[in-house]
């Protein structure tokens, strides 16, 4: 299942915020391949890459099969001031089912370990400039936050630093234009 949202406010020229939250379900990890269990699990058919959960591409590219799945809570700000948009975008993850690890109790008997269901926190950061009408230089930050329950998920270790930055040129040419207006 999946269904998502946003709202935007215009407070004054130039600036607006908004609220927005994604929901795609999930399949708890002790009911991965347990024979009789359904995959709740959404797939995106189609690669969305960075227009949701965040910039950093964490979710959903190339692993959405039998996820816990994902809620995503997010904040975009945005400033316009001339030919100048800044954008700051901050992300709170979660899954959407439950976390758990398998822990041997003795005798060939498992018990389940929950984590929590904080996946942590992306902050998100754009500047873009527009050079002329089809012409736009833009770059951008991103920051990951991570828990202990995503370095269950993917791996790795939670407190190191994971960011990334990139720099972008858009050339949009207009090759025909169909106004016909008279002068």
């Amino acid at each position: 299942m999946y269904f998502g949202g946003d709202v935007s406010l215009h407070l004054v020229k130039g600036f607006s915020f908004g609220l927005g939250g994604e929901y795609l379900s999930g399949t708890a990890t002790k009911d991965k391949g347990i024979s009789g269990e359904k995959d709740k699990s959404f797939t995106p058919f189609y690669g969305t890459n960075h227009k949701f959960n965040g910039w950093m591409d964490y979710f959903y590219v190339g692993n959405h099969g039998g996820s816990v799945g994902l809620i995503d809570i997010y904040i975009p700000l945005v400033y316009m001031v001339k030919k100048v948009t800044f954008k700051l975008i901050p992300h709170y993850f979660m899954s959407a089912a439950t976390v758990s690890t398998a822990i041997e109790a003795g005798r060939g008997i498992n018990e389940w370990k929950d984590y929590s269901s904080g996946l942590g926190t992306e902050i998100d950061f754009s500047v873009g400039y527009a050079v002329t009408k089809g012409v736009v230089i833009a770059g951008g930050y991103s920051q990951m936050f991570a828990t202990e329950t995503m370095q269950v998920l993917k791996g790795g270790n939670y407190q190191n630093t994971s960011n990334w930055a990139w720099v972008m040129i858009t050339f949009k040419p207009t090759f025909y234009n169909s106004d016909n207006k008279k002068k």
